[in-house]
């Protein structure tokens, strides 16, 4: 994640300081990084959730692009294919309808699974 992030937006600024907050795609990339199963999951899958992202695939895609390919580790690719079930990377596009008759593209969104679309809040 080399430089500045683009796609930050200010949060505040006074004369003399300006406070940004990163974008929802580094902060997928930095989750996706760590990978951390016990604490990232909910967080990767909220943010997957608003960058409209409902494949293994896609959201692969935003850590391969933030960082180099060395620097991830095999628990991050295990974990975003265990929260889009009946579809990993390789088979995603490759139109073959599953053994079980589940759609391929549901996932990651929906109770810290991929799938689905943003996270609706909760009702207040």
């Amino acid at each position: 994640m080399p430089g500045a992030d683009p796609k930050a937006r200010a949060v505040m600024e006074v004369p003399g300081l300006r406070v940004t907050a990163a974008s929802p795609e580094l902060l997928l990339g930095m989750k996706l990084l760590a990978a951390r199963p016990g604490q990232d999951r909910e967080d990767i899958a909220r943010l997957a959730g608003l960058l409209d992202l409902h494949s293994a695939r896609d959201v692969l895609a935003v850590a391969e692009r933030l960082h180099p390919p060395d620097r991830l580790q095999p628990r991050t690719r295990f974990l975003v294919e265990e929260m889009s079930p009946g579809q990993s990377p390789q088979n995603a596009d490759d139109g073959a309808t599953p053994p079980d008759g589940a759609r391929r593209d549901a996932g990651i969104v929906q109770d810290g699974a991929l799938g689905g679309g943003p996270p609706t809040e909760p009702a207040t």
